[in-house]
C-alpha cells in the first residue's frame, strides 16, 4: 500500500494551482485531484486561501462553480491541523504558521514560492521546495 503524502501547500501556490496558467501547477493540481497527495492546512491557512480566491480581482480566473468545487475539496480532501508548537523562525508570521502546520502534520514536504521559506531549505527534516521540484518528486 502506498504511503499517503502529506504536503503543506502555501497559499501562493494553492491559488496559482487554481489559476492554472502554468503547466507545472496544472499537473500538481491534477495530482491533488487524483489523490497523489493530501494537502495539510491549519484553520488560518484554510481561511486565508478562501479569502484570496473570493477576492474580486480573481473573478476573471475562476467561475463561481469552480470556486465552490475548490471550497468543497478544501473541506473534504485536506488534512486540517491545529499546531501545538509555536515557531518563530520567519519574519512573516504567516510563514511561521506554514512551518507549524508542517511540523504538526509531520508533513513530507512544504511547497511554496515564498523566498523566505525557500531560503530555509528544510525544517525539522521536512524539505521546503518549489512547485517544479515537488512535481518532479511526485513523478518518482
Amino acid at each position: 500500500m502506498k504511503k499517503e503524502r502529506k504536503v503543506v501547500v502555501d497559499t501562493n501556490v494553492f491559488v496559482s494551482l487554481l489559476i492554472g496558467k502554468s503547466k507545472t501547477l496544472s499537473q500538481i493540481y491534477e495530482s491533488f485531484l487524483d489523490g497523489g497527495f493530501t494537502p495539510v492546512l491549519s484553520l488560518p491557512m484554510h481561511l486565508e486561501i478562501l479569502a484570496v480566491v473570493n477576492r474580486p480581482k480573481f473573478n476573471r480566473y475562476f467561475k463561481p462553480e469552480e470556486v465552490e468545487r475548490f471550497k468543497e475539496l478544501l473541506n473534504t480532501d485536506t488534512i486540517l491541523v491545529t499546531p501545538i508548537h509555536k515557531v518563530h523562525i520567519s519574519r512573516d508570521p504567516k510563514d511561521n504558521l506554514v512551518l507549524e502546520s508542517a511540523l504538526e502534520a509531520k508533513a513530507d514536504f512544504v511547497v511554496t514560492g515564498d523566498k523566505d521559506l525557500l531560503s530555509l531549505k528544510s525544517f525539522h527534516g521536512i524539505p521546503i521546495i518549489k512547485p517544479k521540484e515537488f512535481l518532479n518528486r511526485l513523478r518518482k
